[in-house]
Parts: C-alpha cells; structure tokens; sequence
C-alpha cells in the first residue's frame, strides 16, 4: 500500500471516528438526567476533541509548508505544551480542592487553598478527575519538554519565539498541576520514562561518539 494511499485511508477513518464520537456525545447528552452536569461534560468533551484535531490540522500544515519529520515532531512538541497548559489550568480551576484527601494536602497546604479561594463559580460543573489529568500530562509533557530543550538550542525567528515562550508557560503550568493530581503512579511513570530515554540519549550519543572516532581513526591511517 502507497503512503498517499495510506494517508487517506488514515483521514478518512479519523475523520469518521470523530463523526461517530460527536453523534454518541449528542445522545449522551441527550439522555442526561441531569443536563447541567451533562452539559459541563460535554462542553469538557468538545475541548478536547477540538485541541486534538487543532494539533493534527496544525501538524498537517507544517507538513505542507516543510515536509521534514524532524519539523513536524518540533511542531507536535510545540503544540504538545500549549495544550498540557490549557489541561493544567483548567484543572486547577475546577478541580474541588475541599473534597480532596487531607493527606494530599500535606505536602502543599498553602498552595491548594490559595487555589481553591481563586476558583470561578462555574468551575464546579466542569470537574475533571485527577487520573485523566495526570494521565494526559504524562504523555503531553515529556514530548513538550524534549521539543523545547532542543529547539532553544536553535535561532528562532521573530514570530517562533511567541510560541516558544506560551509553550514553556504551558509546560510549567502542566507540571503544577501534574504535581497537584497527586498521582503517585503518573509521577513514577513520567520519572522511569524520563530515566528511561536519558539512558538511551547517552548510549545513543556514545555510539555516534565512537563511530565518528572510529571513522576519524581510518581517515589517518589511511592518510
């Protein structure tokens, strides 16, 4: 099968997945018993497809204008921040810091009530638990952190370092509120992951190390 073949057979079932979840959201709300909290999910529910096919449409563009993979992951990384920012800070606006466990509040009491004062009152209808938030920074954020990482190490054009910088926002705001969630496994799992792909940066820059070495070596010899 070609990759333009590929391609499309790919969109098309994004595309009808997308329908299909958009139809199951509209009955689900449909049949809510009670349709203030229904709506609140719902509302939660469009966010995050409409971030999602953000992301592909503006990877998909980048693609076009310059089709380097390597461009495409930065763009992804990039974009990958902006939204663990928007997930963060929407979870530390509706999340009930009343309701939590009085040992998650051990270890950052002035925090959480500082954040519970600011709160909005709208913030209770759009309640969001702490496992999905954390589940979805511990994908977003190392993919953020690594883009960055890399691409400040580059010149970056005038209208670039905007979005370098929102995007270093996101991440700092997704940090916090990953630390928030007080998912013991998501912090284990992003730690392991993290030690996990230092591990194979080093033994993959020791081996282009080596070969270059070994390469210099034969170059003088011959020589």
């Amino acid at each position: 099968m070609t990759a333009p073949l590929l391609s499309q057979l790919f969109a098309g079932m994004a595309t009808a997945s997308t329908v299909i979840f958009g139809i199951s959201t509209l009955v689900g709300l449909w049949a809510a018993y009670d349709r203030t909290v229904a709506l609140g999910r719902f509302a939660l529910l469009i966010l995050g497809l409409s971030l999602c096919v953000l992301l592909a449409w503006s990877t998909w563009q980048k693609q076009r204008k310059q089709p380097d993979p390597l461009q495409s992951f930065h763009a992804v990384g990039v974009d990958s921040g902006l939204v663990a920012g928007g997930i963060g800070l929407l979870f530390l606006l509706t999340h009930n810091w009343q309701n939590a466990a009085p040992e998650d509040f051990t270890p950052l009491p002035w925090l959480t009530t500082w954040i519970q004062t600011q709160q909005p009152l709208w913030g209770e209808r759009l309640l969001i638990h702490e496992n999905l938030v954390a589940g979805a920074l511990m994908v977003l954020l190392p993919l953020a952190i690594v883009t960055l990482w890399q691409r400040w190490q580059m010149p970056a054009l005038w209208y670039q370092l905007p979005l370098r910088y929102w995007a270093l926002a996101g991440v700092v705001i997704g940090a916090g509120a990953l630390l928030l969630t007080f998912s013991r496994s998501a912090w284990f799992g992003l730690l392991g992951g993290a030690l996990g792909a230092g591990y194979l940066y080093w033994r993959t820059d020791n081996t282009v190390n080596e070969c270059r070495e070994r390469h210099r070596d034969q170059l003088t010899r011959h020589d």
